[in-house]
């Protein structure tokens, strides 16, 4: 499962003297394979492989998907889904996600913006890329862990690709140096290769149990090359370095100056702008009815996420699109726009924010003022809320752990053996303070049940 890296340029600032490059204004591809979206890649970059369920490996080019010996040729200028079918294989093919902007702002600025995404992007690939060689699967649920990891540190490509993917589609007559844009495409493509690579282990890893044993040892020997230096998760780590540090500010053309662009959420939202949207379904509804949902939603345009306890969708819509989708599904849990910027700097991770960090300074309390009073008089002396990681499913604890952390149930609908696994945060409850409210009970009613109930 190849992804055949593009040959990275050395890291140099671009100036004005040096030949500046057009984007270009071709849509970017996608093609749904077996439910799952997989990126193409651009018309000037090799084809990508990808493992499907069943072993094989289907070859991914920009205008062609070879499936199972079949070519299926995707025509030239799609700007739409559209099922492309032969011999028995077929595939849907469209217009990649992509984030839309306002032309108030512009590239340089939202480049620049991006760095500190691209940045924490690294970081999470890095980690699968060396903590790979110890979580490879051998035995029944080894691979908890890894599929955690690949989950999230591809939430997080998907994010800065969205983001490359709509910069073109917005501003196709701007221009950046040929340095630039090297440092541009780079991050671009190997963002999408990456992507497929940790959406298809994912998806075996997910069904791993099931996988005859030459699948299984195919799986094992991609997380095992995962884990070397010139494995397939290591040039997007040196891509998103280099897009986080390249100096964006220079690449301004001197007619045009860059602006700071706002951030998501500080201004209303057009009615017919698209939002994140996040899903997720109630306990034990079957998983093929949330499929269901997503392909009837978007066909599967966003990021699905399912594991043994929750099914999660995360998708843009507008707010048309997303009205009453509850009333219609009522076997969603959870339905709401997320309006928190995902490349917010600041927040790492959007999920678990409640710990605090450390204070940055420290200092005596004056004996007159309360503790909630010190905290409101000293607000900047708090970093910003720090992210909480979820740590792997723990099915081995203890009964009363995975009976508080089971789902509300009206009427217990299971024996507590059946509980979920018992999840948590890696905060381990540090920092968290619990208030009980209770206002007792009644003496005199107790009385008279006490009385009654020693009465012959």
């Amino acid at each position: 499962m190849s992804s055949n890296p593009a040959p990275q340029q050395d890291q140099t600032s671009g100036t004005k003297d040096e030949t500046r490059i057009q984007f270009s204004a071709s849509t970017s591809l996608d093609a749904v394979i077996g439910g799952l979206t997989y990126h193409l890649p651009n018309s000037d970059q090799p084809p990508i492989e990808v493992m499907l369920s069943d072993g094989s490996v289907a070859q991914l080019s920009a205008g062609r998907v070879v499936l199972r010996g079949q070519t299926l040729n995707i025509p030239i200028g799609l700007s739409k889904l559209q099922q492309i079918s032969g011999n028995g294989q077929f595939i849907t093919a469209q217009p990649a996600r992509s984030e839309k902007f306002d032309h108030n702002n512009q590239p340089i600025a939202i480049l620049e913006q991006a760095t500190g995404a691209a940045g924490s992007v690294a970081k999470a690939v890095e980690k699968v890329a060396s903590s790979a060689a110890n979580l490879v699967p051998k035995a029944k649920s080894d691979h908890t862990a890894l599929e955690h990891s690949l989950s999230v540190a591809r939430t997080d490509v998907e994010k800065i690709v969205s983001t490359l993917n709509g910069i073109p589609e917005a501003f196709p007559s701007d221009t950046l140096t040929k340095t630039g844009m090297d440092t541009f495409h780079d991050a671009q493509n190997l963002g999408r290769q990456s992507s497929n690579w940790m959406l298809s282990v994912g998806k075996l890893l997910e069904g791993f149990d099931d996988l005859n044993q030459t699948v299984q040892q195919k799986v094992r020997t991609e997380i095992q090359q995962c884990a070397r230096s010139n494995g397939p998760l290591r040039p997007v780590v040196k891509a998103m370095n280099a897009l986080s540090q390249y100096p964006w500010k220079a690449e301004a053309p001197t007619s045009r100056p860059t602006q700071k662009p706002q951030r998501r959420g500080t201004t209303p939202t057009p009615e017919d702008e698209p939002q994140p949207w996040i899903f997720a379904a109630k306990w034990k509804t079957p998983i093929e009815k949330f499929k269901t949902f997503v392909q009837e939603l978007d066909e599967g345009a966003g990021s699905l996420e399912i594991d043994d306890i929750s099914q999660v969708y995360r998708t843009s819509l507008t707010s048309a699109q997303a009205e009453g989708l509850q009333d219609k599904y009522p076997f969603l849990e959870l339905a709401y726009a997320n309006v928190v910027s995902p490349d917010d700097p600041e927040l790492e991770n959007e999920e678990f924010h409640a710990v605090p960090r450390a204070p940055i300074k420290t200092g005596a309390r004056s004996e007159s003022t309360s503790h909630l009073q010190d905290l409101q008089n000293n607000t900047e002396a708090y970093q910003p809320i720090a992210a909480r990681k979820l740590l792997p499913a723990d099915k081995d604890a203890p009964y009363w752990k995975k009976m508080i952390g089971s789902p509300f149930q009206p009427v217990f609908q299971s024996e507590p053996k059946d509980d979920p696994p018992y999840m948590h945060d890696d905060s381990e409850g540090k920092g968290t303070t619990i208030y009980v409210l209770d206002d007792g009970f009644d003496l005199e009613e107790y009385s008279v049940s006490l009385l009654k109930a020693r009465t012959p």
